[in-house]
This record gives C-alpha cells, structure tokens and sequence, in this order.
C-alpha cells in the first residue's frame, strides 16, 4: 500500500551528525554486519518445532553507499547519462552485481518522474532538449510554471536550497501527482510538438 514509506518504520537509531557520504556508509556497514548477526528464532508449539530465519534487504538505503564519486554517475556502471547512448560502450562496462539489493525507491520514482514531467513542459515551446538558441523561452516558460505552481498549489519547484540541493523532494513531488488536473494545467503549453 505505501511502498518504501518511513511511516511504517521505526527508528533504529538518532543522531546529531552531518550526514555525508562517509556518515551513511559508516551506518550501512553497521547494518549489513547486524543483519549477518542474526540468529534463527525458534519457536516449540508443543512437539511442532518452528524456525524462522531471516532475509533482509537494505532497499530503502541511500546511494551514497555505493561509493559512486557523483550522483550524477549509475551505481551499477559509473556510467553517465551521456555515455547511455552508446549501447556497444555500455555493453562492454562491467555491472556491479553488489548493488541490486538497494532496489529503486519509490519516493526516488515519484521525484524523478515529477522532474522529468517538469523538465519536458520547459521545453514544449521549442520541442529540443538541448535549450541552446531557445534559452529565453525556456527561462520565461520555467518561470510562469514556478509561479503557477506557488500560487495554485503553494509549490516551490525547481528553486535552490542553499546546502539541501534543491526544492523538488518527496512532499512536492507527492503533492504534484495528487492535484494531477491543476499540475496538467500548469504544465500545458498551447504550442504542442
């Protein structure tokens, strides 16, 4: 029903620290060695004995894990998006196997889904990805949806935060999909491709 949702999750633990690659990694390894730790529970229910042994997958652990030097790099083959194109070269790249268990998070897919529906209503008005020669427009189209969607939706989108990235996160990109009329409305642009 809520798929990856801290809601239903406990705190294992709390503390004051930066977090930085090295802090979550630092917390990963700790996790992984406990879970290697654990012990089959065996329960006697008269003369039925049951064991219950235990499988657990870290799928809601950050990438900063994975050693990767970039986020903007796949944890599976260091590979940019701009080296994606190139199917001969990522057939040859090796896959790290290691990686499979972190899963994709669905509040990563609802960001990156929100993003990507934000990024192409930019570009509608010139229908390119690359904005070389339509900068103007872009900047003029990004800005009258950034407003829209603070005055309709009370939505910051796509604004930096100092230190934090920017403002596209779980909240936003939740609150983007269930307001999908107003969101749709917002996003339109009269001159289609």
């Amino acid at each position: 029903m809520f798929p990856s949702s801290t809601r239903y999750c406990r705190p294992i633990s709390i503390e004051f620290v930066r977090e930085t690659a090295d802090t979550t990694r630092h917390e990963y390894n700790r996790m992984i060695t406990e879970i290697s730790q654990l012990h089959p529970f065996v329960v006697n229910a008269g003369s039925i004995q049951l064991s219950i042994t235990f499988e657990l997958i870290m799928t809601m652990a950050d990438g900063k894990t994975t050693n990767t030097t970039s986020a903007q790099r796949c944890y599976f083959c260091s590979s940019t998006s701009a080296e994606f194109n190139n199917i001969d070269k990522m057939l040859e790249k090796p896959f790290n196997k290691d990686f499979l268990d972190l899963g994709l998070s669905s509040l990563h897919c609802w960001i990156i889904s929100f993003e990507c529906f934000l990024h192409i209503a930019y570009r509608l008005g010139f229908c390119k990805w690359t904005k070389t020669g339509y900068i103007n427009q872009f900047n003029s189209t990004k800005q009258r949806i950034q407003k829209e969607f603070f005055a309709k939706l009370g939505l910051h989108v796509d604004k930096p935060r100092t230190g934090f990235g920017n403002s596209n996160n779980g909240n936003t990109a939740r609150r983007f999909f269930s307001n999908a009329e107003v969101s749709s409305e917002i996003t339109e642009d009269f001159e289609h491709c």
